[in-house]
């Protein structure tokens, strides 16, 4: 799907070549731009509702920090959790302010088992004042209807790596880019708000990160999350260099000035460099992971 797309991402890439004042600089006029439409709220806050630590991907991903909060028992991790927890705990991210949650498995295969959208159904009557979000990796066309169908706002399917070859040096098996380029079409196409983005510092080009940008414009995204490789112990890739920040500042500059039409920009860093280059370039949505995780003690 890829090479059928025929995306010049020309322009996109002639953005990196500006200098990074003002490459910030228009990244946070373009934040600002959007924001100034009536309905926009200024921020949103989202965090991780986990249905299952089940994964079907074979063989696993080698940054998998999933297989690692396994290995380390966190409780929302376990294979099969009990409905009614998770109906708990979405009660209570509601209850703390956040705006939106998404409902996330590990890669469950293309159809979507159905216990999985009854979790969704009960959820999104249970608790109005989230809105959801699903994180399930790509599914198939049906799977996106059904899910609009039970009450999902939305689907957040990150593109994982702009680059083929670079997506399959750390995801071995399971679904691929084609794969996540399709899933985003069947979202537009049933009608759900599209969440996306990609990770850098797993070996991507500059000619990479602007093809992907690119990709990801044409979807017209709700929300767009361009985070960090992190390594993870435990893993493969344990041993990787981290992303570089400054790379990492540069791309979502580049992302946030060409999608001038997407409210959201996702981060959920921690080192003060990246909260400065988030407030410099406009980054406007929160992952609150430390709440979830205290929710979950």
């Amino acid at each position: 799907m890829r090479e059928t797309m025929g995306i010049d991402a020309s322009e996109t890439r002639s953005l990196f070549k500006e200098a990074d004042d003002a490459l910030f600089f228009a990244a946070c006029e373009a934040s600002q731009q959007v924001l100034s439409h009536a309905g926009v709220p200024a921020s949103v806050k989202a965090s991780p509702l986990i249905l299952t630590g089940d994964c079907r991907t074979r063989p696993i991903c080698r940054h998998c920090k999933w297989e690692y909060f396994k290995a380390e028992s966190y409780d929302s991790f376990v294979l099969d959790r009990p409905l009614s927890e998770i109906v708990d705990h979405a009660h209570y991210l509601a209850d703390l302010g956040i705006d939106r949650a998404f409902t996330a498995t590990g890669w469950m295969g293309y159809r979507l088992p159905n216990e999985y959208l009854d979790a969704v159904a009960a959820i999104h009557d249970a608790e109005p004042r989230l809105q959801l979000f699903g994180l399930f990796g790509a599914l198939d066309r049906q799977s996106h209807f059904d899910l609009a169908s039970v009450g999902l706002a939305g689907m957040l399917t990150s593109l994982e790596s702009p680059s083929d070859e670079v997506y399959r040096s750390f995801r071995p098996g399971g679904d691929s880019l084609d794969d996540r380029l399709r899933a985003l079409e069947y979202t537009r196409e049933a009608g759900m708000s599209i969440w996306t983005g990609f990770l850098v510092g797993l070996g991507e080009t500059e000619d990479d990160a602007a093809w992907g940008i690119e990709a990801i414009a044409r979807f017209e995204p709700e929300s767009v999350s361009i985070l960090p490789f992190v390594p993870f112990p435990d893993t493969p890739m344990a041993n990787h260099p981290a992303a570089d920040p400054l790379w990492l500042a540069r791309v979502n500059a580049v992302a946030r000035t060409r999608l001038d039409r997407t409210p959201y920009f996702f981060s959920d860093h921690d080192q003060k460099f990246d909260r400065l280059y988030a407030e410099r370039i406009g980054i406007n949505g929160s992952y609150e992971t430390g709440i979830a995780a205290r929710a979950r003690s």
